[in-house]
């Protein structure tokens, strides 16, 4: 049994063994499990992974082979696990005071159908590894590493404006005189306006 279907058991069941009820009408959907067991229905819910954080780290799994598989749902990894908790603060399997179990015989947590539907979820990870992030709503979204766009490309330019036209002492009029002097008894104003026409006759190169 791979890790996030043992976890996942834990997570859900603790310790307890598997109870012989039947498992039908298995539903897996984001932020939802559901199952009837036992003529019980019996629900498995948990808040969403955060799409910043999947997104940041299928960015961060690009090229990593084992980690890619994982983040696309091919494979149960260790190390997604891991990587999730330490360096995002987020469980791929919520702990267990994070899943909230119902289930209409009003057993409670600690119920033998709800420990049921999670050898029976188990059974489904193992077949699909996807189901999990299906689940914490992350399959749906459509992020795959090959979609997950480069951070440090920009978006396209728009059309470029045309230059506005504007005086050369346009800003020498919204300043005004000043007391200071650069000396040869010109004021500052008078050299500036001198400067700019000298520059407007330098020829482009």
């Amino acid at each position: 049994m791979g890790p996030w279907s043992r976890s996942f058991i834990a997570a859900v069941a603790g310790n307890a063994e598997r109870p012989d009820l039947e498992v039908t009408d298995l539903k897996i959907e984001p932020g939802v499990i559901s199952a009837r067991v036992d003529g019980c229905e019996v629900t498995l819910t948990a808040a969403p992974i955060p799409q910043r954080i999947w997104t940041a780290i299928t960015r961060y799994a690009t090229g990593m082979g084992q980690l890619e598989d994982a983040v696309e749902g091919r494979s149960q990894s260790v190390h997604l696990e891991h990587l999730l908790e330490e360096d995002w603060g987020e469980q791929l399997i919520p702990r267990p005071r994070a899943i909230a179990q119902t289930c209409t015989c009003d057993g409670g947590v600690g119920c033998e159908h709800a420990f049921a539907l999670a050898y029976g979820v188990a059974e489904e990870l193992e077949r699909s590894p996807r189901t999990l992030l299906r689940w914490r709503g992350v399959a749906e979204a459509g992020t795959t590493v090959a979609d997950v766009d480069d951070p440090w490309s920009g978006g396209p330019l728009g059309a470029q404006r045309a230059a506005r036209t504007t005086s050369p002492y346009a800003v020498l009029s919204r300043l005004g005189s000043s007391d200071v002097s650069p000396g040869g008894g010109l004021s500052l104003e008078r050299a500036l306006r001198a400067a700019y026409d000298a520059f407007v006759r330098v020829p482009d190169r």
